[in-house]
């Protein structure tokens, strides 16, 4: 029955009294409205209190007064607990749905409990803290009224009440009002366009490509879970053709020729995975090439054979939170390699064992910036910390930190224009800290802003070396220590123009600290502090024109042979000094 004089609000909860232990017992019911049709399938939760020996259920898929639908019942009474029950309910009897009894244990009285109550199809759970209970029935399928009730015992109170959607088999997003939902994906196949997969189980052994992408507009979640190959096909690919609007998230991929392969696509993000054992690249786009890619919290590790990523022919490609460790296995195998492409930027990259240049980039690409780079260690001569080749331009490099490196710091070959280079600094550089060199077209480096910048130990050759057509060189604030092995320089010039050097300290060089010949023009030298230098502190050699030198200190020289403070050979022009000691 329904009676209100038994539904109260206590402590802003519903209390529900009238219950009794004996035949007839009572029951209290708080229901929504008898022609009420909305609930089928969902989820009915919330919190329940019940007093000793008290009985709460809920009920749904009918009509309390029709004596019609389906209960689910949170018994407090020892040896009974979940279940789930239909008609016929009378005093003298109530079915259990089949075989599905009780859980056999009284579930906890005189406390709150969350509880829960899902719906669907014909499957019903229940659960609270500790217990579950799922049955099966088909007799009631149509929606009806929802009630709460109270049997048996004096009490029970119900709070915070909540009805919402549920599907068995979908994960619900929703966004603007619109359900989108995620298929389920568990082995290797096509990738159709226009949905959502999540991945709900490993990849073992994939003999060939795995995972390819028939269409645009995906969202591809890999949970997680390993995407594992032979060590041939991709474990994502747009092979043959180019895709848009593709999101690659929390995938673990290993062991496959290509970690993840895209052609003439772009819109493409690839956010918290990782790719290990590729036999050949991490990552590769290349055909027409690619364009807006952003990469976040990606990890690239034990690339075998070529490039942790390789890019062709591209543009507008963003780098965040990204580790490379243990790149390559023979020749010009690189960390980052990309050819005629630009607006790139990297933030927070970290990179480890690298057989080549950590990055390559040649061949007309521009507009690159670098943020919070770390270097360590490259293997062979090639490897460089940052290489950039023919016809290159616009480089933003700032908060470096470069260390045991095969090659040089920075490399720069033929026609390479408006680079700075902020906040670095270099060790252990096996051959120079910073080159600028081009034997083809006689067109080095030129617009170049070099400040903030240690170089502390090259090995075998010199720490800054700028060659064949260089001009307007800026270096503020750079520091060197510990500089070559033999007859290397401080800081080198060759052929080059329009140099300001200011704030300039040099600390024990082999040979020469600065060094300069052939045809050199417009130098300013200020604040320059030069000790211990193998051979002279600064030496021209020949045709030196249009030189300033303020407040230099030169001490120490002379080192390894006899040598000068300062020294000019032959074709000295325009030379003006102030404030120098030696």
């Amino acid at each position: 029955h329904k009676n209100s004089a038994n539904i109260n609000i206590v402590s802003n909860a519903v209390r529900l009294t009238g219950g009794s232990a004996t035949s007839p017992y009572g029951h209290t019911v708080l229901g929504s409205s008898a022609s009420y049709t909305g609930f089928k399938d969902g989820i009915i939760e919330g919190k329940v209190y019940l007093a000793t020996n008290a009985i709460s259920e809920i009920s749904f898929r009918g009509n309390y007064a029709s004596n019609t639908g389906y209960k689910s019942r949170i018994d407090a009474r020892a040896g009974q607990g979940l279940s789930h029950l239909k008609p016929p309910y009378t005093d003298a009897s109530w079915a259990f749905l089949g075989s599905c009894a009780v859980t056999g244990t009284g579930i906890a009285a005189s406390t709150w409990l969350d509880f829960s109550i899902t719906v669907s199809g014909s499957s019903f759970t229940i659960k609270t803290p500790g217990y579950t209970k799922t049955c099966t029935d088909t007799q009631y399928t149509s929606a009806g009224e929802i009630s709460l009730q109270n049997h048996y015992g004096t009490n029970a109170s119900y709070d915070d009440i909540r009805v919402r959607k549920y599907f068995a088999n979908n994960i619900i997003i929703k966004l603007n009002n619109q359900e989108s939902l995620y298929t389920y994906v568990s082995a290797c196949g096509n990738i159709a366009g226009n949905a959502k997969y999540r991945l709900n189980a490993t990849i073992t052994n994939a003999a060939a490509d795995c995972f390819i992408f028939t269409g645009n507009n995906i969202i591809f979640d890999a949970s997680k879970y390993t995407i594992d190959g032979q060590n041939a096909g991709e474990a994502f690919t747009t092979n043959p053709v180019g895709r848009n609007n593709i999101t690659i998230k929390n995938a673990v991929i290993n062991d496959f020729s290509y970690g993840i392969y895209f052609r003439d696509s772009y819109d493409v993000s690839i956010i918290n995975s990782s790719i290990t054992s590729p036999s050949n690249y991490g990552f590769r786009c290349d055909n027409q090439g690619c364009h807006d890619f952003e990469f976040i919290n990606v990890n690239f590790t034990d690339v075998t054979a070529d490039d942790g990523l390789y890019i062709d022919n591209s543009y507008d490609f963003d780098f965040e939170n990204v580790i490379l460790r243990n790149i390559g296995n023979g020749n010009n195998d690189f960390g980052f390699y990309f050819r005629n492409t630009s607006d790139v930027s990297f933030n927070n990259i970290d990179m480890f064992t690298i057989r080549d240049a950590a990055f390559r980039i040649e061949t007309k690409s521009h507009d690159f910036e670098f943020d919070d780079i770390y270097i360590n260690y490259t293997i062979q001569n090639n490897g460089d910390g940052i290489s950039i080749a023919y016809n290159s331009y616009n480089f933003d490099i700032d908060n470096i930190d470069f260390n045991n490196l095969y090659s040089d710091g920075f490399e720069f070959i033929q026609n390479i224009t408006n680079v700075n280079i902020n906040d670095a600094y270099i060790k252990n550089a096996r051959v120079r800290g910073i080159y600028c060199d081009d034997n083809v077209l006689n067109i080095s480096c030129i617009n170049f802003n070099i400040t903030n910048v240690i170089i502390n130990r090259t090995l075998t050759n010199d720490g800054i070396s700028f060659d064949r057509g260089s001009e307007n060189l800026l270096f503020d604030n750079v520091k060197l220590y510990h500089i070559g092995n033999g007859a290397d320089q401080g800081i080198q010039f060759y052929y080059t123009n329009d140099v300001d050097l200011k704030n300039i300290e040099i600390f024990n060089v082999t040979n020469e600290c600065i060094y300069g010949t052939n045809s050199l023009y417009n130098f300013n030298f200020e604040n320059i502090d030069i000790s211990k230098c193998g051979a002279d502190g600064i030496e021209f050699t020949t045709n030196i024109i249009n030189l300033s030198m303020d407040t230099i200190n030169i001490t120490y020289v002379g080192t390894a042979a006899a040598a000068d403070g300062i020294r000019f050979g032959t074709g000295g022009y325009n030379l003006d000094f102030n404030d120098i000691y030696i």
